[in-house]
C-alpha cells in the first residue's frame, strides 16, 4: 500500500509527540540529558576552547539557553523546567547548532504539574521576605555546614538531621579539605591541573544537592573562603595552586581580585557552577566569599575586592536563566560590600550576650533582605552552654529581619544533640504561621512583674566599629534598651575617632543600684576605663601597656543613688578594652521580653532574668498600637517544643493586655487581631 505525504507526515508527527509525552519532568525538576561530540580538542572546562551549550525551546516557544558542562567522559546538560507542556532542545557549539550530537539521551520531554514552589526570590512588596516562585513564603531557619570530615558526618546524613528538624538552610563552602573545592584538593598530588576541575569534589556537590532536595533544606553555597586568599588570617595561601610556589601565577594571595587570568579562571569556574547545579531550586543562593574582609593583604585596596565581587555577580547573573540570589560576607549594611546591588546582606557576628545583639538587629533603612548567616559565642564553643544556643535562636527569631540568626557550630550541635533546640523554634514558626507574616518593626513592650526586682544585663552588639550613639536611656520598665549604634570595643587616645566622647546610660532607678562594667580584655597597648555618676566621682581602673592584647575579666561598678542619674563610660587610656557585659543590679521586673510587630500581629519572646534560680517569675505583657478586631494569642514552650494553655487577654483602651502564666525559663508567644 503506497502511503502519502501526508499520512507519513502525521505518522511523524504523532511519533514525536508519543516520544515527548513518554519522557515526563515534574516542573521545577531536574531534566538531565548527555552526549558526546565528534572532533573534541581543547580543555573541555574552558568555555573560551569548548562553548558548548543547550537551546530549549519552552512550550511558548521562547527559547532559553544554558551552558553544559563536562563530566569527564560525555557532556551533560541540567535544567529546571518551569511551563507546563513540551520542551525542545538543541545542542550548540560556540551559539551554532550541532546537527548530530552522538548519544544524546533526550531531545525533547514533557513538563507536567507538581508540589515544588519553584526558586526563591526577593518579595518585590516586602523586602525583608523571601518568597518562591508560587508565593509561598521562605523564612530561613537553619545552621552552617561548611565542611565534612572527622567526627563530623557526611553531608546526607547532615541534612537529614536538619530535614527531621524541620530546618530548611544550610550553608555549605567549597572547601579543598574535605574534597569539595573544583580547583584543589586534600591531596596536593592530586589537583586538577590549573583550568580543569576535580570531578571527585562535583560528584561529592551532586550528592549535596540531592540530600538538600530530599530533606527539603536550601543551600547557600560559599563559592570562596577568606583562607585560599590569606597568609593572616586562617591562612590556605601556601596550599594555593595559584599560588606562585605551587606552581601558579600569582605573586601575592590578593592579585586573586585584579589578576586578568586569575579573574578569567573564576568566570570559568562559575560557569561550570551555573551549568552542573543552577537547575537546582534548593541552591537558595552563591556567596561569592566567605568573610572577604579578612583578607587583610586587601585592605588598602579594598575598592578592587568591591569591583570584583560586582563583576562576578554580573558574570553569574549573565549565565543563570534561573537567577538565583547572589550574597557576599560581611555586607553589614553601611559596609562597602552593601549597596553594591547584590540580593541580600549578610551578617556575622560572635559575641558573649547574643541576646543583646538580636534585641537591637535591624534592617531599616535597606532595601534588600538582611539576616545573620553565622553566630555564636565569643571564645570557646567548647564551653558554651546549651542556654546560649537557646537564648540566640529564639531572640534572632524576634528580630524584624528576613530569616532566623544562623548558628555556626554545627560540630557542637551533633556532639551534644542540639537538634531539638532547632526544632521546638521551627515548630513554633510552623505552628501559627508566622513565616507568612510580614513588614515587621521591633518593638519593646512594657512589662508589670511582681515580686523583688533583679539585674539587669545586656552588651553592646557592635563589633570593630565607631560607635555612633552615646546617649542611651535605660528604662526601668523591664524594655531593652536600644543598643543599636554601640561597639563592645570602647575606644581609648588611640583611635579617638571611633569614641568621640564617652557613653552616657540614663538610669531611673526605683532603689539605690550599683552599675557594673564586666571586662573582657584589653590591648598590647593599654587602657584605662573610667566610671563615673552625674559626670562626677569617677571610679577607674588602669591596664599598663603590656605588648599583647590580654583576657583580664576585671570588673570596675559604681553605686547609683535612686531616682534619675547618668552614668557615663569613657576610656582615657591609649588604646580599647572589650565589655563582656553591663549589669545594673536591682533594676528591672524579673521578666524580659523582646517582639516585633506589624500591623495585626506581635511576636514575642518572654525570659525570666533569674532562670539560673528556677524561681518562676509571673507577667504581665502590655502591648500597644494593635487595631480593633478580635485578638488571640498563643502560647510556646520554647524547651518543650509545645503549645501551652491560651492566657488570658483583655483590650484596655489602645493596649492588649496578656497576663502570662509563671516562667520558669522562657515563653514565645504571638498574638494576632482577626
Amino acid at each position: 500500500m503506497k502511503l502519502s505525504f501526508a499520512t507519513i507526515l502525521l505518522a511523524i508527527l504523532v511519533s514525536s509527540q508519543s516520544i515527548a509525552a513518554s519522557l515526563t519532568v515534574p516542573k521545577y525538576a531536574k531534566f538531565e540529558a548527555s552526549f558526546t561530540l565528534s572532533n573534541q580538542t581543547g580543555n573541555p572546562y574552558d568555555p573560551d576552547q569548548n562553548d558548548i551549550e543547550a537551546a530549549f525551546r519552552d512550550p511558548y516557544k521562547k527559547r532559553i539557553v544554558v551552558p553544559a558542562f563536562w563530566d569527564g567522559d560525555r557532556w551533560r546538560v541540567r535544567f529546571a523546567p518551569t511551563q507546563l507542556g513540551v520542551y525542545t532542545l538543541q545542542i550548540l557549539r560556540s551559539g551554532n547548532p550541532i546537527p548530530n550530537p552522538g548519544d544524546l539521551t533526550a531531545a525533547q520531554f514533557r513538563c507536567i504539574p507538581s508540589r515544588d514552589p519553584g526558586f526563591i526570590r526577593v518579595d518585590a512588596v516586602h523586602p525583608q521576605h523571601f518568597i518562591f516562585d508560587n508565593g509561598q513564603p521562605y523564612y530561613p531557619q537553619g545552621i552552617d555546614l561548611a565542611w565534612s570530615g572527622g567526627s563530623v558526618p557526611s553531608y546526607p546524613v547532615m541534612l537529614g538531621d536538619l530535614g527531621a528538624a524541620h530546618m530548611n538552610w544550610a550553608r555549605v563552602w567549597m572547601t579543598y579539605w574535605d574534597d569539595k573545592a573544583l580547583e584543589w584538593t586534600s591531596d596536593k598530588s592530586k589537583n586538577p591541573p590549573i583550568g580543569q576541575y576535580s570531578l571527585d569534589a562535583a560528584r561529592r556537590w551532586d550528592a549535596i544537592f540531592d540530600a538538600a532536595a530530599a530533606n527539603g533544606v536550601y543551600i547557600q553555597m560559599t563559592l570562596q573562603h577568606h583562607g585560599q586568599y590569606t597568609a593572616k588570617v586562617d591562612p590556605n595561601w601556601n596550599d594555593n595552586p595559584f599560588n606562585v610556589k605551587n606552581g601558579g601565577f600569582l605573586q601575592n594571595p590578593d592579585d586573586f581580585f585584579t589578576d586578568p587570568e586569575a579573574r578569567k579562571l573564576t568566570r570559568a569556574k562559575y560557569r561550570y557552577i551555573v551549568a552542573r547545579w543552577g537547575y537546582s531550586t534548593h541552591l537558595l543562593s552563591f556567596e561569592l566569599f566567605n568573610e572577604v574582609q579578612n583578607i587583610r593583604e586587601a585592605d588598602n585596596h579594598f575598592d578592587d575586592v568591591v569591583n570584583w565581587h560586582k563583576e562576578m555577580a554580573s558574570t553569574l547573573r549573565s549565565i543563570d536563566v534561573d537567577h538565583h540570589l547572589i550574597t557576599t560576607s560581611n555586607s553589614d549594611p553601611g559596609t562597602p560590600l552593601a549597596g553594591i546591588g547584590l540580593d541580600y546582606d549578610q551578617i556575622h557576628i560572635y559575641t558573649p550576650d547574643i541576646t543583646s545583639y538580636f534585641s537591637s538587629l535591624s534592617a531599616a533603612g535597606t532595601s534588600v533582605p538582611v539576616f545573620v548567616g553565622e553566630w555564636g559565642p565569643q571564645g570557646n564553643s567548647g564551653t558554651m552552654p546549651v542556654s546560649f544556643l537557646h537564648d540566640g535562636i529564639w531572640s534572632s527569631i524576634m528580630a524584624p529581619v528576613a530569616g532566623q540568626g544562623q548558628f555556626w557550630f554545627w560540630d557542637e550541635t551533633l556532639k551534644n544533640n542540639w537538634w531539638p533546640q532547632f526544632k521546638s523554634a521551627t515548630s513554633f514558626v510552623h505552628a501559627f504561621n508566622i513565616d507568612a507574616l510580614t513588614g515587621f518593626t521591633s518593638v519593646r513592650p512594657k512589662v508589670t512583674s511582681t515580686g523583688a526586682r533583679t539585674n539587669l544585663t545586656f552588651t553592646p552588639p557592635g563589633g570593630w566599629a565607631p560607635n555612633t550613639r552615646f546617649d542611651v536611656p535605660v528604662s526601668s520598665d523591664g524594655t531593652m534598651p536600644d543598643l543599636s549604634g554601640l561597639s563592645y570595643f570602647i575606644q581609648g587616645n588611640s583611635h579617638r575617632d571611633m569614641l568621640a566622647k564617652s557613653i552616657k546610660f540614663d538610669l531611673n532607678a526605683q532603689s539605690p543600684c550599683k552599675f557594673i562594667v564586666s571586662i573582657n580584655s584589653t590591648s598590647a597597648g593599654g587602657s584605662h576605663p573610667r566610671l563615673t555618676v552625674d559626670g562626677a566621682n569617677p571610679v577607674e581602673m588602669d591596664f599598663p601597656p603590656s605588648g599583647k592584647n590580654t583576657d583580664v575579666r576585671k570588673e570596675l561598678s559604681i553605686d547609683v543613688p535612686a531616682g534619675a542619674h547618668s552614668v557615663e563610660l569613657f576610656n582615657t587610656g591609649s588604646d580599647w578594652f572589650t565589655l563582656r557585659r553591663i549589669t545594673i543590679t536591682n533594676y528591672a521586673p524579673a521578666v524580659g521580653v523582646l517582639a516585633k510587630q506589624n500591623g495585626r500581629s506581635v511576636v514575642f519572646w518572654a525570659y525570666n532574668r533569674d532562670r539560673e534560680t528556677n524561681s518562676p517569675a509571673s507577667a504581665s505583657l502590655v502591648l500597644s498600637g494593635l487595631p480593633g478586631g478580635k485578638a488571640e494569642v498563643h502560647l510556646w514552650d520554647p524547651w518543650k517544643g509545645e503549645e501551652l494553655r491560651a492566657p488570658d487577654l483583655r483590650r484596655q483602651g489602645t493596649n492588649t493586655i496578656i497576663n502570662l502564666p509563671g516562667i520558669d525559663r522562657d515563653i514565645a508567644g504571638v498574638v494576632v487581631v482577626r
